[in-house]
Formats: structure tokens, sequence, C-alpha cells
């Protein structure tokens, strides 16, 4: 049971998006004191204990429409095994498979297969691995992450430069963002350190030097600074880019004018410095036992799929891996109001009647979000495409799906 258990929080750990955190000192009601790095009053208190249920949601109440993107896969070169990140700029879609091709690619709106950037290898040019990519959108650079160097590339895949990560002894990155002449990124401690841990930093893109470092672990993370795999910055196409690390429960924006907290989540559930306390003995690479310890005490955690428009923002949260475990929350950004449900129904893909399958929104701009189709969820969807129980177009438009298929995008327009 407990090894099930760890499979399914595994499966469930690297869903994008994840984001908890915390300003000063947490009480069990969450964080009432949101004092210490509070340099404006202009973000959103959500309280997850008062909210207005609904028995279900639809995606017609939010979106507009939707299209589907089948991506490329008749060129060998372009098989995808899973997306690991995705960015759609300047009609091109980025697709990052850093664990079985270790490659991205670039694909037309049209799911049309471009090419792959940069290769694997050692020589210039070539990488041992992508951790992550971000686009420089002001001079039209793709950048990517390997374990021990930064790559630049520009939009057609040439090659431009490289720089070897300047860091120390204790820590490593895995996670990028390009914001305003920075390259930020999400740090991890990787043998005990003796001086203060960070959780982000600001690195010159021309030398590779950190600049600065922000938000201590034991202030925003619960203490917490382990090595997890998450997308820490949530996918987005312009700015503020918005920062949270697995504990928080505030999300930080990152501006040209520094860093400002932008979300405060509260709850009696949500996880406190207590609870971190178990795990000071704790191997931070073996962590799913430790949140199978969370889970027993009901605390909210896999907050996941945020994306946000003019008017509200949404996300998901777990407080058990239960089927009942799993809520939805509408944050009302004008009336400050917040709506949840644990049914979300896609009205707008599936036919009248038909149940849920599970989603995953990986990135969002101005006009709507993406969600991705692939790997187990793959599976529970095949099915409904096999009994055409999908609606016009999509029967047709994905007609040959099978289980060696690419991964399916769809887009859904915001309202």
């Amino acid at each position: 049971m407990l090894d099930i258990l760890i499979k399914s929080f595994y499966l469930f750990i690297i869903l994008p998006l994840l984001f908890f955190s915390c300003v000063g000192e947490s009480n069990n009601k969450g964080n009432k004191d949101i004092i210490q790095t509070i340099i404006n009053n202009d973000y959103f208190v959500v309280d997850l204990d008062s909210p207005e249920y609904k028995d279900s949601i639809c995606f017609s109440s939010f979106f507009k429409s939707v299209t589907c993107f089948r991506l490329d896969d008749k060129n060998e070169k372009s098989l995808i095994g899973k997306v690991n990140k995705f960015i759609a700029f300047n009609e091109k879609l980025y697709v990052l498979d850093s664990h079985i091709a270790k490659s991205l690619f670039v694909f037309n709106r049209d799911g049309k297969f471009v090419r792959k950037i940069g290769n694997l290898g050692q020589g210039p040019g070539e990488y041992t691995g992508i951790y992550d990519f971000t686009i420089n959108f002001d001079q039209n650079e793709i950048i990517l992450l390997d374990s021990h160097k930064i790559l630049f590339f520009d939009l057609e895949g040439k090659y431009l430069r490289s720089f070897n990560i300047k860091k120390d002894y204790y820590s490593s990155i895995n996670s990028i963002q390009y914001c305003n002449g920075f390259l930020y990124s999400c740090i991890f401690p990787i043998a005990e350190k003796k001086k203060e841990d960070y959780l982000l930093q600001s690195i010159n893109m021309n030398n590779g030097v950190v600049v600065n470092n922000f938000l201590k672990s034991d202030v925003h993370n619960k203490g917490f600074n382990g090595a997890f795999k998450s997308d820490y910055f949530l996918s987005k196409l312009v700015p503020p880019y918005l920062f949270r690390h697995i504990f928080m429960d505030t999300i930080f924006s990152i501006t040209e004018k520094g860093m400002f907290p932008y979300i405060a989540l509260m709850s009696k559930d949500l996880t406190i410095n207590n609870d971190i306390e178990m795990q000071k003995n704790f191997d931070p690479y073996s962590f799913p036992e430790f949140l199978i310890n969370l889970n027993t005490k009901n605390k909210i955690f896999l907050i996941s799929n945020f994306f946000e428009t003019l008017d509200y923002f949404y996300f998901q949260y777990r407080k058990s891996m239960n089927d009942n475990g799993l809520v939805y929350v509408f944050f009302d950004k004008n009336r400050k109001t917040i709506q949840q449900s644990s049914v979300l129904r896609n009205d707008m893909v599936f036919k009248s009647g038909q149940p849920f399958v599970p989603y995953r929104f990986i990135f969002y701009d101005q006009k709507g979000v993406y969600e991705v189709i692939e790997d187990r969820r793959f599976n529970d969807f095949l099915p409904f495409l096999w009994e055409k129980k999908l609606k016009e177009p999509f029967n047709d438009q994905l007609k040959g799906l099978n289980e060696d298929s690419n991964p399916v995008i769809f887009y859904y327009e915001f309202k």
C-alpha cells in the first residue's frame, strides 16, 4: 500500500504550477502577519476556509472557445515522451521533454514539427541534458539550463553563446526564468550549509555571476529548501512573472522594481513550520514518505494548474489523495470572492454527461490557457475518442490517435 501511495505521489508531484509560499511565521490560520517583506498593499488575500461552494463548475462558464493542436509524430526526431515545460511564443510551440528525449522541440501552431534546439553532447552548443528553458522575449533568445552551464540560441536554433554556472559547493539550480534583463533561478542545497539558505537568485546574463539572493528559506518556505522538482515559475507569456516554492503560502511577483507579494493564501489547513520540523533529519531526495505523513493530517498540498485573467485567477489544490481530495478554486479579483467545487466538467471537449478527465494546464497568455493530454492521462482520454464521445470537430481531428502518439494540446480562449 505504501508503495502504491509513493507512486501516486510521484505522479502528482511533477505536476506544474505547484505552489505554497510563506511570508513571516505562520500560525494555524495560515499567514495573518504578512509584514516582513510586504512593501506595498497591492496583493490578493485568498481565504480558502471561506469560499462559496458549487456543486460543479463547467469549462463553458469561463472559456468561450477551444481549439486542438495534435503534435506531429511522423518524424522520428519529433517524438516526445513527456512534456516538462511548454511555451507558446511568436506563432511557435516550444515543448521540453527533459526526461526521455532530453530535447527542446519546436512546432508550428498547427502542430507540425519544425526543429529541435541544440543537441546532446559535450561540444559548443551541446548539452548533457536540459533541466529547464526560458525565452528572452526582449532579444528573441532561447535560454537552456544544463547541469553545469547556460546556453543561448536564437529562435531559428542557431547557437549563440554559453557560460558556466557560477555556484558554490553547497547549492544547485533546476529552474530558470528570464525577466527584465536578468536570469532568475530557483536554488536548493546539495550539502549542509552553515549560512542562510535562499530560494531564488538573479544572475547576470553576460557572465553568469549571481547578482542578488531573495527569499530566505526559513522565513518564506517553513525552513524547507530540499531538492524538489517543480515548475517554480508560474508559466505565462508576459511579466510580471510569478514565483512560489512548495511550502510557501504567498506567491511573489518578479518585476523591474523588485519582488512583491502577489497572492497570499490563508487556511487553518496550510502546512506550518511544526509540520516541517519532523523532517529536519529527513533525506530531501526521498520526499514521498514525508508527503504521505502530511496527507494523514489533511494538509493542503499539490496546488497546481494556475492561470489568470484580468478578472480572476484559478488553481486547484489537494488535501488528500482520495478522489474527493481535489478542490478547484476561482478567485474574483474585483469582488474579492472565492468559488470552490470538487467537480469540474469539461463540457467544451466532451459530450454532455461524460465524466471529467483529469487535465493539466501548462501555460497561459493574455487570451487563453493551454492544456496537455499525455502520459498516464492519455490512456484515460483515448477511450472517449475511440467511442466518439468527444464534441466535434475533435473526433475527426484526432482520428488515429493511439498510445504511441505524441501529446495533444488544447487551447481554451477566455471569455
